[in-house]
């Protein structure tokens, strides 16, 4: 009776050790946590980090990077990707500040083949309101193609292939190489959702040459598309900067490669970008409803046909408050700020407003239709100016003086016909320049100039202190000093009259010069604070900048 008795409650142990251990598999192979939002799985190994893409049916939990992890161990095409087109990854992945290193993904040859492989990176593709990678850096990435493999490979990043929807913040890709054939990024390959406060360091580029697969669907055009931080985008993107190397064929940019629909704001670029067509220091092409507003760049770019020191193409698209500086080289429609400025939707009238309160300090040098500006135009462009050198190859030019601020003006649009743009109250320096004319419009003035404050006002600019030309103040000019007009969201740095080299003793002299001085116009002696009058208000605000050193501008 006893031995009877005795045996059931130890099967029923048994049970209950078999049902815990079949119940909890995701505590198992993670350090701890149960997934939810309190209580996140918690990653400290590479082990761990790669079990992630084992389980789809944990891609809607959350998880915590508790250490950082190096992932040198887990070579070629041995990492399992997180997320795919038929169960994307919906959940969020906090890095806490951590990294990643040494990620390394190459699609092989023995790999099974559809025509194309899509959606590489560290994570493959994430979709859902709620999608979230935030607080993660990667270092060293390398996300290439064997040169045994012949397809097509597209929608490639470092950290994620697509993000179709979600969120993607304070991420950052440090070093290493992203290669592919098709809408390939630093960061991400395409993205349709947000990404705030995130940056790469790294290296994109085109993989081996191969037959380029035509897609269809989502992907409205068959176009390579290389950026240094997304490469196609038609989401909106904040706060985020790149100082990447970029080379591929087409659209081809220092942040992103191809943009529309949505906003890029408050981003910049400082890299190399070269391109066949539609080279941009920001962006390669800008494409329909794409928005871009405090951005600048000043990157090294170059470009068979088509380059711009802020956007390689801009069509029917937005371009406001944003500059662009560095080098611009090509062979046609090569501009400062923009290469081509066009709109292919056939409207009877010059897209108004598409271009506005920019300016271009980038040096530029082309073959034809190249300008200070923009090297062909057939929008409305206002309010703009250019002062970089404008150059042409080739030195037979029968006039070379022709190109101050826009190469050309007037152009065939598709089936449109000929269409002329509109110059309207736009500036060039006719000196630092090294052209007198320029026969797409604008006006051309000496520099002296274009560094008077009145020159602008008197053209309708909207700067502090007046409401004669509105009341967004969208320009400033510094006090008492020497100086082309900067976009009010730039940094400057306060105090510094008298030379661009910090506040010292020479701006306190400038200051006690203009002491209690009324002006009538913003900025024209010493007033800080622009209220009218050089006082005790003007003298906290240099004394609280006194020694500051002149850095360059960013976010």
């Amino acid at each position: 009776m006893s031995e009877v008795a005795i045996r059931p409650r130890g099967l029923a142990c048994m049970a209950v050790v078999v049902f815990l251990i079949a119940g909890t598999p995701a505590q198992a192979q993670y350090g701890g946590g149960s997934g939810t939002a309190a209580h996140p799985y918690l990653i400290r190994t590479a082990d761990q980090m790669n079990a992630i893409g084992l389980d789809p049916e944990d891609w809607g939990k959350h998880y915590e990077l508790e250490a950082d992890i190096d992932l040198q161990e887990v070579e070629g095409s041995a990492w399992h990707s997180i997320g795919n087109a038929d169960q994307p990854f919906t959940g969020v992945f906090d890095g806490k500040g951590h990294t990643i290193s040494n990620f390394r993904y190459v699609v092989q040859a023995d790999e099974p083949k559809d025509g194309l492989r899509s959606r590489i990176g560290l994570f493959g593709m994430l979709d859902g309101p709620q999608a979230e990678i935030r607080g993660l850096g990667l270092l060293d990435p390398e996300v290439i193609t064997a040169s045994t493999y012949s397809e097509s490979v597209w929608q490639v990043g470092a950290l994620a292939g697509y993000l179709k929807s979600g969120s993607i913040v304070d991420c950052y890709v440090d070093g290493g190489e992203v290669a592919g054939d098709q809408w390939v990024g630093g960061l991400v390959g395409t993205s349709g959702g947000t990404i705030r406060r995130c940056w790469t360091a790294c290296t994109v580029m085109a993989g081996p040459e191969r037959t380029v697969i035509p897609l269809v669907g989502n992907m409205h055009e068959d176009r390579e598309r290389f950026g240094g931080l997304v490469g196609e985008n038609y989401g909106d993107i904040h706060s985020c900067y790149s100082t990447a190397t970029v080379r591929g064929p087409e659209d081809v940019g220092g942040l992103v490669g191809s943009h529309r629909r949505r906003t890029i704001a408050d981003s910049w670029a400082r890299g190399q970008v070269s391109a066949t067509w539609s080279a941009g220091g920001l962006v390669g092409y800008n494409g329909i409803e794409g928005t871009v507003v405090r951005c600048y760049a000043a990157a090294q770019v170059a470009g068979d046909q088509v380059a711009g020191g802020l956007i390689g193409k801009n069509n029917a698209a937005y371009v406001r408050e944003s500059w662009a500086g560095g080098d611009v080289s090509g062979e046609i429609f090569v501009g400062g700020l923009i290469g081509l400025n066009t709109d292919e939707r056939f409207q009877a009238d010059a897209l108004a407003g598409a271009v506005a309160d920019c300016y271009a300090t980038a040096r530029v040098c082309g073959n034809g239709a190249f300008g200070g500006l923009i090297g062909g135009n057939v929008v409305t462009v206002a309010r703009c100016y250019a002062v970089g050198e404008v150059a042409g190859r080739d030195p037979s030019l029968e006039k070379p003086e022709d190109f101050g601020l826009v190469g050309t003006n007037r152009m065939g649009v598709g089936y449109g016909g000929i269409r002329d743009g509109v110059i309207e109250d736009c500036f060039w320096d006719t000196q630092t320049s090294g052209q007198s004319h320029s026969q797409g419009g604008g006006t051309g003035l000496p520099t002296a100039e274009m560094q008077s404050i009145w020159t602008y006002i008197a053209a309708g600019w909207d700067f502090p202190g007046e409401t004669a030309n509105g009341t967004a103040d969208v320009w400033k000019m510094c006090c008492g000093r020497a100086i082309y007009p900067k976009l009010a969201w730039e940094p400057m740095l306060v105090g510094d009259f008298v030379a661009p080299d910090g506040v010292d003793f020479a701006d306190l002299a400038f200051l006690a010069e203009h002491w209690l001085q009324p002006t009538g116009l913003p900025c024209a002696n010493a007033d800080l604070t622009f209220d009218g009058q050089t006082d005790m208000k003007d003298f906290t605000l240099l004394a609280r900048h006194w020694r500051h050193k002149h850095k360059n501008a960013s976010f």
